[in-house]
């Protein structure tokens, strides 16, 4: 019976939750936003030219579309029976690697955005080749891809999570493809500008928005119900 009343009196220390780490990926996630609008606040908007703001585009979707479906990542792993983080993250555990994985990913975001040409502001003094913006998508995938092969090692004995896992993927293996031959063809040909710098941009954002689409459709963000 003390034994009860003792164990009654003694405050349960709940387990640290993805709530902890994802609010922290959330506040990193606001170093490249905070970086971009400084940047663009502190530009000559008026000297800005059409391929200067649909690769401002470009780079505002990556940062946008991935924060989103971490979130929705998140709230399936929250819905299911396993959870991704049980009592924190164990130093030299899949999940820590996992997580390293998450924040190199932001950091490319913030390198991403520095390498923007925006008159008047840090950064370079002349419009950088669409093919920089192709490498930054081409190393963007490929974290990705081994953010899910990270996903699928931790999944082991779940199959649910395991097939959603492999899905995602599958379908990041596949635009990790795509964003190679269009690195490789941008590569060897002289640089665009005007429409057709426009034009492309609009592509990979279309790309990116497809990409997501797709992780919800088959892969690692299915609609939680």
């Amino acid at each position: 019976m003390n034994d009860m009343q003792e164990s009654a009196a003694v405050p349960k220390i709940p387990a640290v939750s993805s709530v902890d780490e994802l609010s922290f990926l959330d506040l990193l996630y606001a170093v490249p936003i905070g970086d971009l609008a400084m940047r663009v606040s502190g530009a000559q908007l008026s000297r800005m030219t059409g391929p200067d703001w649909s690769a401002l585009g470009v780079v505002v979707a990556v940062i946008v579309l991935s924060w989103i479906g971490m979130h929705k990542n998140r709230a399936i792993t929250a819905d299911e029976e396993h959870s991704r983080s049980t009592g924190g993250i164990r130093f030299g555990s899949v999940e820590f690697v996992q997580f390293t994985v998450e924040i190199a990913i932001i950091g490319l975001y913030f390198a991403m955005g520095l390498g923007l040409h925006l008159p008047g502001a840090s950064g370079p003094t002349e419009a950088p080749s669409q093919s920089w913006l192709a490498a930054y998508l081409l190393f963007i995938f490929l974290s990705y891809l081994l953010w899910d092969g990270l996903d699928t090692l931790r999944a082991h004995g779940n199959g649910r999570w395991f097939r959603r896992a492999w899905h995602g993927g599958v379908v990041s293996a596949i635009f990790v493809a795509s964003s190679l031959v269009l690195y490789k063809v941008l590569f060897q040909r002289p640089a665009l500008a005007g429409r057709a710098a426009i034009w492309l941009d609009a592509g990979m954002i279309v790309g990116l928005y497809l990409f997501r689409l797709g992780q919800d459709l088959f892969g690692n963000t299915p609609e939680v119900g």
